[in-house]
């Protein structure tokens, strides 16, 4: 009876580990921290907002996303061309993220394959750096 039992234990390891090696559509959701370039601007800022994607990974990246504690961060660096001041603010911006879905796709990397964006746009707050000697 315990030889059975382990051999059914066994069997699900294996089942579990052959499972979860398939990709899988799932939606992620990430911080999106920005290095920016603008003159007189702080050099990186965090989004307000998270950005959502759905895309395609392996069920162990998934598991990682969304048990872990970290990998929820996305990095990127888009041109200054893309970031736009919200009107009425001061150290606001945004980035519609249609317009660097190339970016975002190279920052996600060969773990996940982006099949679209749920968020369409990406705010956050570059506040002025003092540069005073």
């Amino acid at each position: 009876m315990l030889l059975f039992l382990f051999c059914l234990f066994l069997a699900f390891v294996i089942w579990s580990v052959h499972k979860l090696s398939f990709d899988y559509s799932h939606l992620f959701q990430y911080n999106v921290i920005i290095k920016s370039t603008l003159p007189g601007r702080s050099g990186d800022a965090v989004s307000e907002n998270l950005l959502t994607v759905r895309g395609r990974a392996s069920g162990f990246y998934i598991l990682q996303q969304k048990y872990g504690v970290r990998g929820k961060n996305l990095y990127i660096s888009p041109d200054n061309k893309f970031l736009r001041r919200v009107p009425g603010e001061q150290d606001r911006f945004y980035i519609l993220s249609g317009e660097i879905r190339d970016i975002i796709s190279e920052g996600l990397g060969d773990k996940v394959t982006l099949e679209y964006i749920s968020s369409d746009t990406i705010t956050l707050a570059i506040p002025r750096r003092d540069s005073r000697q």
